[in-house]
């Protein structure tokens, strides 16, 4: 019944590419492990292959203007506010002053060292205007902390929009069905890829099957005629 749905949990995939191996070899020690490669496998394929993955969230930074990375962002890609039903998108500025001064628990910005100083968002119509102003503000990325920091927005909510890595975990992990074959070719291909006994081309030949699962997703998630057509005559009508 489970493979007439859309979805299924994580540990179902996995219990149906531990029926792949032999009886004496279902363990709790290899269903530990598969689960582990199912994890790895679903953060490769929305990466690098799935329509699925990108998640759009509300935030709100903290009082020095700082958010901390959601627990399952694999990768950023924007940051935005709403202006009239649309995303206007911050400005990356790597030049922000990305430190902070900290005392005991206490958090803060010190304008001494240019920590918090805000950023122009306007500028007079002149010949000497320095240009690439963000009316909306900017922002900047810090990896070592895992922390957004926000310069100059103009409102106190954000939307944040990131790859997810799609593990839930705080409760249940949903698989889309389409992507099943793809996470159980992977968990077979690292089963056999770790195992030193094993000849290279029977790794070789998992490993191929688990990109011709990928290549079959991108097949299945192409657009179709009509947002092919959509495509076309929004942009002839905007161009």
């Amino acid at each position: 019944m489970s493979d007439t749905i859309s979805i299924q949990t994580l540990d179902s995939v996995v219990n149906k590419a531990l029926l792949t191996l032999p009886e004496n070899q279902r363990s709790l020690s290899n269903r530990d492990r598969f689960l582990e490669f199912a994890i790895d496998a679903l953060r490769n394929l929305r990466l690098t292959t799935t329509n699925s993955g990108a998640k759009t969230v509300k935030i709100e930074p903290n009082a020095v203007n700082r958010f901390d990375f959601p627990y399952d962002m694999e990768q950023f890609i924007s940051l935005g506010v709403p202006v009239n039903g649309k995303i206007w998108w911050l400005t990356r500025n790597n030049d922000i002053i990305n430190t902070k001064t900290v005392i005991g628990i206490d958090e803060s910005l010190d304008e001494d060292d240019g920590e918090g100083i805000d950023l122009a968002v306007s500028q007079s119509d002149s010949f000497d205007s320095i240009g690439g102003i963000n009316s909306q503000g900017y922002f900047t990325l810090d990896f070592e902390n895992r922390e957004i920091i926000v310069n100059a927005n103009t409102r106190s909510e954000l939307l944040l929009r990131y790859i997810s890595s799609g593990i839930n975990n705080s409760g249940e992990t949903y698989i889309e069905s389409k992507y099943i074959r793809a996470i159980i070719a992977y968990i077979l291909w690292m089963d056999v890829d770790y195992d030193r006994t094993a000849p290279m081309n029977m790794k070789e030949q998992y490993k191929s099957r688990f990109e011709e699962s990928k290549n079959e997703i991108k097949r299945i998630e192409a657009p179709g005629l009509w947002e092919l057509l959509d495509a076309w005559n929004s942009k002839s009508m905007n161009s």
